[in-house]
């Protein structure tokens, strides 16, 4: 499997979920794809990062336990780092963390990807598709005015 990381099936997944989105930039080396989404001011929140885990040295866990949020999808670049760290401590925090894997884009070669999903599905979360997320979700209604 390869990695794929286009920002449509990203949006795909935005379009769908319910609640507030939560995004998590590495602001010193920000990708083109984190600098161009833009966050709805009213609804979502930006968590800057300076680690490779969106937990360390940020307040992602108190803000997702504050809302009450237990269960996460993970999308993002780097997977084999950036996300799997994310996903890793979100685990050892008990939090459900599902990766969609064809919203993610690994650093390196494609068998680091494989090696990702391997980790995730064997020890630490669950793997899925933008398209079985979206089926799985009903359509989100929209809160804003």
């Amino acid at each position: 499997m390869t990695g794929y990381g286009t920002d449509d099936r990203r949006h795909r997944l935005r379009r769908r979920a319910k609640g507030p989105f939560y995004q998590i930039r590495f602001t010193p080396g920000a990708t083109t794809a984190a600098r161009r989404a833009r966050p709805v001011p009213a609804y979502d929140t930006v968590i800057n990062k300076a680690r490779y885990s969106g937990f360390a040295g940020t307040n992602l866990d108190t803000t997702l336990r504050a809302y009450r949020i237990n269960n996460l999808l993970m999308v993002g670049v780097n997977t084999n780092v950036c996300v799997e760290s994310t996903l890793r401590d979100a685990y050892h925090r008990e939090y459900f963390a599902i990766m969609v894997a064809d919203a993610t884009f690994q650093s390196g070669p494609a068998a680091m990807m494989d090696a990702t999903i391997f980790n995730v599905e064997k020890f630490f979360g669950w793997v899925s598709t933008v398209d079985e997320i979206c089926r799985a979700l009903p359509p989100r209604q929209t809160y804003l005015r």
